[in-house]
């Protein structure tokens, strides 16, 4: 390293964008004692970190880093979750989101909207897809905080920001796919018979339609007696577990 590190740091290599990239990962304890922090840098040179991430359970603030992508360098963006670290900082587990390519404006039109609308609102989090040990209360927690949570907020933030650039609109039209995701997922799960942790699951697809209120009740503040809001959903989802009512309809 050519700048000084912490006392006692210790460090890993990440290797990412399909083994193009490599970063460094040092872990290090805040108090002095029990590690709980896992800093990431882009290389040994460069005392400025990418980002940084404190506490089990945390999300990092969103890292922007450079990507080669079909052989050229393309900015990117994503997030790290601390997962699980030892007290002596011999081990820890980290999650690292989807990479978002902010070079790629293919979703946007007219294109040139979409670096203003990354400029003023910030990239967004890509849903979290893991396995991480075989708990699935954890993996089912990070899938929730990226999917319901972040993106709901992201969401939000990017509509209050086109209603504010665009304010003759005529039309918003948005697709939140959450409640799909997770109802396929695990609405089999949430009949007794077919699971002792069914009423988890209840609460886990519940938890998923309350954020998805939050961002209903964030859009409500456009009514303005000339606006007419409609909430749809693009298929129905039941079970079909063993005691269902209808068991083989789903």
């Amino acid at each position: 390293w050519k700048f000084d590190l912490p006392a006692g740091a210790k460090e890993a290599t990440v290797v990412l964008a399909k083994s193009t990239v490599r970063r460094f990962a040092v872990v290090t304890a805040s108090d002095g004692e029990v590690y709980d922090t896992v800093t990431i840098y882009k290389n040994k040179k460069t005392p400025e970190p990418l980002g940084q991430v404190k506490g089990v359970g945390n999300w990092s603030n969103f890292i922007i880093d450079y990507y080669i992508i079909d052989d050229e360098e393309h900015k990117v963006s994503y997030k790290v979750r601390l997962c699980d670290i030892t007290p002596d900082g011999s081990k820890a587990i980290l999650y690292l989101s989807h990479a978002t390519d902010l070079d790629n404006l293919d979703y946007f039109y007219p294109r040139e909207m979409g670096k203003e609308l990354y400029n003023e609102v910030g990239p967004a989090l890509q849903f979290a897809s893991v396995d991480i040990r075989g708990d699935h209360k954890e993996n089912d927690d990070i899938v929730f905080g990226s999917y319901a949570v972040e993106s709901n907020a992201w969401h939000a933030k990017a509509a209050n920001w086109l209603f504010e650039k665009y304010p003759d609109w005529q039309l918003f039209y948005v697709h939140l796919h959450s409640i799909d995701n997770f109802q396929h997922w695990f609405i089999q799960n949430t009949v007794p018979e077919r699971s002792e942790e069914h009423q988890y699951y209840r609460d886990l697809i519940d938890a998923v339609y309350t954020e998805n209120d939050k961002f209903i009740g964030e859009m409500m503040q456009q009514l303005d007696g000339d606006t007419t809001m409609f909430v749809v959903s693009d298929h129905g989802c039941m079970p079909h577990s063993l005691g269902d009512e209808k068991p083989g309809i789903g």
